[in-house]
């Protein structure tokens, strides 16, 4: 039979566990990253073949070639840093060798997070772990979840990066640990602000070597209710008919017609006080893009979003359509103001993507039947619902019910295939 053993070779040789340490002693092969090969080498058969790669067809072809003329019974060895079962190369390796018939051992190892809080002597059952190693994650989402985080970093994604990423949307007092290199001679660790260490790094002294670093941040964070906000949570300018605020049960019905869930992108077009923006942004672990064409209206949007203490929010200064061109693909768009463009602004939003989610919302007569008209030009499906609230208000020793302006909720999207 084909077999494998694959190994988490933990932070160091001395972090094996018995069990890894006698199947690597024995391999005729041993597969891994360069780094892996070398730091094992005490281990490792002077007659073994050694692959230097982590690519799962790599190493497959190579050990069905092996495995062809073979005579050693003992089996062959895959090497993977930190532990097998977090963010490791091992999930797709484990695949490929199954999938070709080949039997797979996993024998995990002691992971970045173990190493890690136990070298600053803090548990670790209640942290959110993430990874940005060498992945396209965006950063916005992954630190939306949330205090405490860890994060695993490297390539683009480093500890520099994070900390830069976290000056730039308000949380710049953002407590940072961070450590390289864990249980070997040349470990580092640091702690204080993101403000801080990114003000190091770009002074050209980053606290820990960033090739292979990892991070944990901490915020201050008052939890806010899953659901949208009161109306009194949010500063309003002077003059609220120059900057308009959607009220919250209007935001209530948005946010459910858009129904945005983790890992979106959204647009908010015409985004005035920022209450829709700040309630997407913070009942789903999304990046919300608020745009607005007033200049009034972007710095209102952002004091609210430092309000709320999001970082899972980019303020765009500019007119829609034009200024959409320079954001990421949306899941899902909510139309609060259109400067009379929404037919052009609609357009945009389905040539860059066919199958996002969009709600506009119009309290004039002629916005439902430009919308209208534009869905039926691009084809979609439209559900138009007209909300009317009233709410209890106080006057002397009994209490009215005050009238809120009609609001009319267009929701589009491409019809079901």
């Amino acid at each position: 039979m084909k077999q494998c053993v694959l190994i988490g070779f933990g932070i160091s040789l001395g972090s094996l566990t018995g069990d890894a340490r006698q199947a690597l002693l024995k391999a005729p092969v041993v597969s891994g990253a360069g780094r892996l090969l070398q730091a094992a080498a005490p281990l490792i058969r002077p007659d073994a073949v050694q692959l230097d790669s982590y690519k799962g067809d790599e190493i497959l072809s190579a050990l069905e070639a092996w495995y062809a003329r073979q005579i050693d019974s003992d089996s062959p060895v895959c090497l993977f840093s930190g532990d097998s079962g977090f963010y490791s190369g091992a999930a797709s390796v484990y695949e490929a060798l199954t999938s070709a018939g080949w039997k797979c051992t996993v024998l995990p190892g002691i992971s970045a997070v173990q190493a890690f809080s136990a070298r600053i002597g803090r548990a670790w059952q209640d942290w959110q772990l993430e990874s940005v190693h060498g992945n396209d994650a965006d950063v916005g989402m992954v630190l939306s979840k949330g205090a405490p985080t860890f994060l695993l970093t490297g390539g683009v994604r480093t500890v520099s990066a994070v900390a830069s990423y976290l000056c730039a949307h308000g949380a710049g007092d953002a407590f940072l640990t961070a450590g390289s290199r864990l249980c070997s001679a040349d470990e580092k660790l640091w702690t204080g602000t993101a403000e801080a260490y990114a003000a190091l790094s770009f002074s050209g002294a980053a606290p820990v070597d960033e090739t292979l670093a990892c991070v944990l941040i901490e915020r201050s964070l008052t939890p806010l209710p899953r659901t949208s906000l009161p109306d009194d949570f949010f500063e309003r300018v002077t003059e609220p008919r120059l900057v308009p605020m959607t009220k919250r049960l209007v935001r209530s019905a948005i946010t459910s017609l858009l129904a945005v869930s983790d890992g979106e992108i959204v647009w908010d077009i015409g985004c005035g006080t920022g209450a829709v923006t700040v309630d997407l942004a913070h009942i789903a672990c999304c990046h919300v893009y608020a745009v607005d064409s007033l200049q009034e209206a972007c710095s209102l949007t952002a004091a609210n979003v430092r309000k709320a203490a999001l970082v899972n929010v980019d303020v765009v200064h500019g007119s829609a359509p034009e200024v959409l061109e320079t954001l990421p693909e949306p899941d899902a768009v909510f139309v609060g103001g259109s400067s009379g463009n929404l037919s052009a602004i609609l357009s945009a939003v389905y040539r860059r993507a066919p199958h996002a989610r969009v709600v506009i919302a119009s309290v004039t007569l002629e916005t439902p039947a430009c919308a209208l008209s534009a869905a039926e030009k691009l084809g979609l499906s439209v559900c138009a619902t007209q909300l009317s609230v009233s709410e209890s208000s106080g006057a002397g020793s009994v209490h009215i019910l005050k009238a809120q302006n009609p609001v009319t909720l267009i929701a589009l999207s491409a019809p079901a295939r």
